[in-house]
């Protein structure tokens, strides 16, 4: 077992597990992005996490005009010991003026493996210009469901010391599974 490490054109510290040519690495237009697609940390995805986004329920209000403008970003990624590998973003709709969302939509995003799965979920604020960050929550997605189990129902409360304005009962609803 190898781990080579290499500094990138944006001096970002990049590791690898198997060796690429010296070649590769002296060509400018590969990127740190390339080289991860290229297949240098990365694994291909074997599977599909898929999320129900039900509602998020008792929304303090953090908007000084209206209500507050919800809309939720899933992360999924990898909690690997050196880096961590991204799998997928996806964001929800916008509910205007809504303390009380319900959305009713569906996500899926191509995964490697359950294991060491994490799905960062954030909450934020549609504003002109610059949205605030409302609340998040991190589920580790291998400590709920396993291969081929019926959709998991997970209710969290979003934690308010990340996000300011949300009350202590503030919760999102969602549904998990994963298949392969």
């Amino acid at each position: 077992f190898f781990l080579f490490f290499f500094l990138t054109r944006q001096r970002q510290l990049f590791a690898c597990q198997r060796p690429l040519p010296l070649l590769l690495l002296l060509i400018p237009q590969y990127s740190t992005h390339k080289l991860f697609i290229m297949g240098c940390m990365g694994s291909k995805p074997k599977g599909t996490l898929t999320i129900y986004l039900d509602k998020i329920t008792n929304l303090s209000d953090g908007d000084w005009m209206g209500k507050t403008d919800p809309y939720v970003t899933f992360v999924c990624e990898q909690d690997n010991w050196v880096f961590d590998q991204t799998m997928g973003k996806v964001t929800s709709t916008k509910k205007a003026n809504d303390l009380n969302p319900v959305y009713g939509e569906t996500f899926t995003i191509p995964v490697a493996s359950l294991k060491n799965l994490v799905l960062k979920v954030n909450v934020y604020d549609d504003d002109i210009g610059f949205d605030d960050k409302v609340g998040c929550v991190d589920i580790k997605v291998d400590d709920i469901i396993s291969v081929g189990q019926e959709p998991v129902l997970i209710e969290k409360v979003i934690d308010e010391k990340k996000g300011k304005w949300f009350s202590k009962d503030s919760k999102i609803y969602l549904k998990l599974s994963y298949t392969e």
